[in-house]
């Protein structure tokens, strides 16, 4: 949430090399950047806790499986029974269940209890979020239109393609974007739907965010010198490993093209379509790495930097000019500044809105397995007193 974002991260790293298409998981409060969990299993999950099924039969999740007391075997349901004879009175049946595998069924119950076991909770987390969300801003009279959504998909696809904010935005694929996603959803099995969950949630904490947006003109002053000081553009290729980072560096100590380098081989495409070429950049650009800056603006023109780490990332970089302080004047661009600093401002304050939300919150869990897996996550959340919440 960059790639959505709240409570699980989402995908820290925005471009995958096609041998590593992984996105690694971070903790809840890391923000933007996070990951959108199942709203397809919400239902199934959460039923308990007010969704229904529109199947009157079917008995709430703790009911189902705390009925015996009994462990249950993966394939214990039983054949679907024949209709009953609406002339005589119906006889107790077996939850039907969930899929037959060579004709032997695989429990309905099972299957719930391991995904509320596994992946519930951090459902759980995705939702609470969105609701406390969605409630602050109707209190405020804030609507979260469905092109407001779209607009963060959009924002979602863009910046999942590129680690690097000071790629050319011209450069973006959306057809690239939209692949790499559905590659990232099915290394993890993920839905759509589960990604839509955090791009929802996402367009209500940037409404709330920027509608309490404020900045004076000394902020914007010092914007204006992070983007029009001393600046340097460079090009960069981005791999998985440092071995890899190590033998391209041969390739270019041996003669080979930086640029062309950079198509063929860069794990981030946003870049590696424009031959590695990102922004200039100022010394404080706030959304390029320190290490990545900080080696920019000690590299002489036209040399290549050691491997620099950043994350699970390596980088390799090439100054192609330093560029002086710009002789622009400050009420010419204004409104550019105010863009991005907002944009920023707007960032940090939903990963704050996040936190808050669920801090400040009373959650009660009415589903036993589910409450425990919650308090495993959350013990903040646990009652006074220890005891349970229901």
């Amino acid at each position: 949430m960059k790639f959505g974002f709240g409570h699980e991260g989402g995908f820290p790293a925005k471009a995958w090399p096609a041998n590593r298409r992984a996105a690694p998981v971070g903790s809840w409060r890391q923000g933007v950047a996070g990951w959108a969990f199942p709203v397809c299993l919400a239902c199934i999950l959460l039923a308990p806790a007010g969704c229904t099924t529109g199947d009157p039969t079917v008995k709430p999740i703790a009911q189902a499986w705390r009925g015996s007391g009994q462990p249950e075997p993966v394939a214990d349901d039983g054949p679907t029974p024949p209709a009953a004879d609406h002339g005589a009175e119906a006889p107790a049946t077996a939850p039907a269940p969930i899929a037959t595998v060579n004709e032997r069924p695989v429990s309905r119950r099972k299957l719930i209890e391991l995904l509320v076991a596994g992946r519930g909770a951090e459902v759980l987390d995705e939702l609470i979020v969105l609701e406390l969300a969605r409630a602050r801003a109707e209190a405020a009279g804030l609507a979260v239109s469905p092109a407001d959504i779209e607009n963060e998909y959009d924002e979602s696809l863009r910046s999942m393609l590129s680690d690097l904010p000071g790629a050319d935005p011209d450069s973006f694929d959306r057809d690239a974007a939209e692949a790499l996603l559905e590659e990232v959803l099915l290394s993890r099995g993920l839905s759509r739907q589960e990604f839509r969950l955090g791009v929802t949630r996402n367009a209500y904490l940037r409404k709330l965010a920027a509608a309490g947006l404020r900045f004076d003109d000394q902020e914007l002053r010092a914007e204006f010198d992070r983007a029009y000081g001393e600046r340097v553009r460079i090009r960069h290729i981005q791999v998985a490993g440092l071995d890899d980072a190590e033998r391209i560096r041969r390739q270019l100590a041996a003669g080979a093209d930086f640029a062309s380098l950079a198509r063929e081989q860069s794990a981030n495409r946003a870049t590696a379509a424009n031959g590695g070429l990102l922004r200039p950049f100022t010394r404080d650009t706030s959304d390029v790495p320190a290490l990545l800056r900080e080696a920019a603006f000690q590299l002489p023109a036209g040399e290549v930097s050691n491997p620099i780490r950043v994350n699970n990332w390596y980088h390799l970089l090439r100054v192609e000019e330093r560029i002086g302080p710009s002789q622009v004047e400050f009420e010419e661009v204004r409104g550019e500044l105010q863009r991005k600093l907002a944009a920023r401002r707007i960032r940090a304050e939903m990963m704050h809105l996040s936190a808050e939300l669920f801090e400040a919150a009373e959650i009660r869990v009415l589903d036993p397995l589910l409450e425990s897996e919650f308090l495993r996550r959350h013990p903040e959340k646990a009652p006074r007193g220890g005891a349970s919440s229901r």
